[in-house]
């Protein structure tokens, strides 16, 4: 009964996320694609650089913090949102002054002195949130997934809305850029009605004590992870140029948009697995249904896209984009590979393993850097395709890791992604012998076992698509 539960919490929790995403996909997907024809591959790789390099300072101030609130047992009292609040704060002002000074490096690295003050203005909306992070941890401790679905449209409608009409107005980089400072201060509105939390400055060693504890251990794991998100403007951006870092950033924004399924389940995986991290059994048993759900939810949309870009592509988009259809099929197979160990790495970090994550993390990044460091200079921007392909050994360290928690089955998810992976490379393969590549498809999906498993979730999804309608 306890796994029939957990089940229909998780499926049936993340449903509404995945409504709310795929018309959040279309807005995305629309306003992403004319975005980048407008401000041009030049804007849209700096307004990436920016972005990214941005994210990874806010979440380094975080230090975990985030996590702890979601994760930790027994009901917690407001101080410790409040104390949340003001280290964040503390933090975020702390990286505003260390940002400003490394934006002059920064543009020297990348020859790109344009970038500094467009990297400083979107650098300054990191305060913002010191009051955003402990309010969406707070709806999700409470598993309010739907109005998180509904925050996350609403402020990604906003960014389209304000970041076209500028870029019509020719605004080059500073459309995306200005459109998301708008966003993030309008986010902070929007999550203070939903959340119902209001910030306070409380400065206490007691109450920041526990969350420190947790978070200094874990931010090391997760710090040198998402260093790998700085290959591509510090690496790709050096050796290439901008050109280059936005058609690898828009490659990788296409696939996360079509991975939305991927993004909901996760959503709803960590305050779930968070509540039975003590039972193996079950954790085991839930692991392997959400590990499932997510290649179920973006094979389609992967392959679908692999079908159909070859000619919709150049009727659309100038041949400096066209190199995307190049590097879709390795990123495509990285993403999917990631999609079957990035929920058991949220079990790692739901068990404390950071250990396990520190090494899995700093493995991955070395590679992915070492790799497009030195195939970029010979293959140039598809440099950084292979050397995703090869950060693919990194996995074995969580394979490992999570052998030590609960017991994991693998059978299923290699024949879905053997299956999978052929359609992707119809992206630059010759029709009509491409569509060859569909072949496997077929045949796996019509095994008894995936069949009866596809048909039981597919059911679930449509019953609580019902309900929500």
């Amino acid at each position: 009964m306890a796994e029939l539960n957990l089940r229909k919490k998780v499926v049936e929790g993340g449903a509404f996320l995945v409504i709310r995403r795929g018309v959040g996909i279309v807005i995305s997907l629309v306003g992403m694609l004319v975005l980048t024809k407008l401000i041009g591959a030049k804007f849209y790789g700096l307004y990436s650089t920016i972005s990214v390099i941005t994210v990874y300072l806010i979440d380094l101030c975080a230090v975990g913090i985030r996590d702890y609130l979601i994760r930790e047992e027994g009901e917690l009292k407001a101080e410790s949102f409040h104390s949340a609040f003001s280290f964040i704060l503390v933090t975020t002002l702390s990286a505003v002054l260390i940002g400003i000074a490394l934006s002059y490096p920064l543009s020297i690295w990348l020859n790109s002195p344009e970038i500094r003050l467009p990297f400083i203005s979107m650098l300054v909306c990191a305060p913002f949130y010191a009051f955003i992070i402990p309010c969406t941890a707070k709806m999700e401790r409470e598993l309010n997934f739907r109005f998180i679905a509904w925050i996350e449209f609403h402020t990604q409608t906003i960014f389209y809305v304000l970041a076209l009409g500028m870029a019509f107005m020719h605004a080059g980089v500073w459309a995306p850029v200005l459109a998301n400072v708008i966003k993030v201060v309008i986010s902070c509105f929007i999550c203070s009605k939903f959340a119902k939390y209001k910030p306070r400055f409380y400065w206490r060693k007691q109450a920041l004590g526990a969350m420190l504890h947790y978070g200094v251990r874990n931010v090391s794991a997760r710090t040198v992870g998402q260093l790998r998100s700085l290959v591509n403007p510090l690496v790709v951006g050096r050796l290439v140029g901008p050109e280059a870092v936005a058609c690898v950033a828009l490659t990788i924004r296409l696939i996360e948009a079509l991975s939305f399924v991927n993004t909901a389940i996760q959503h709803v995986s960590f305050p779930v697995l968070s509540k039975i991290q003590r039972d193996r059994h079950l954790l085991g048993k839930a692991l392997d249904e959400a590990v499932f759900l997510q290649m179920l939810g973006m094979a389609p949309f992967l392959i679908g896209f692999a079908l159909l870009s070859p000619w919709l592509f150049p009727l659309y988009f100038q041949d400096d984009w066209l190199p995307i259809l190049k590097l879709f099929p390795f990123l495509a197979v990285g993403a999917i590979v990631n999609s079957i160990f990035s929920l058991h790495a949220v079990v790692l970090y739901v068990n404390g393993s950071n250990r396990v994550m520190f090494r899995f993390g700093l493995a991955n990044t070395l590679l992915l850097g070492i790799s497009a460091w030195f195939l970029s200079q010979w293959l140039g921007i598809f440099g950084y395709a292979v050397a995703e392909i090869v950060t693919i050994a990194s996995f074995a360290i969580i394979h490992l890791g999570i052998r030590q928690i609960c017991e994991v089955h693998y059978k299923q998810a290699i024949l879905v992604l053997a299956a999978c992976v052929p359609p992707f490379f119809l992206t630059s393969a010759a029709y009509p012998w491409a569509l060859l590549l569909l072949v496997p498809l077929p045949i796996v999906l019509w095994l008894p076992p995936i069949r009866r498993r596809i048909r039981m979730n597919v059911q679930q999804i449509i019953r609580r698509s019902e309900v929500a309608s």
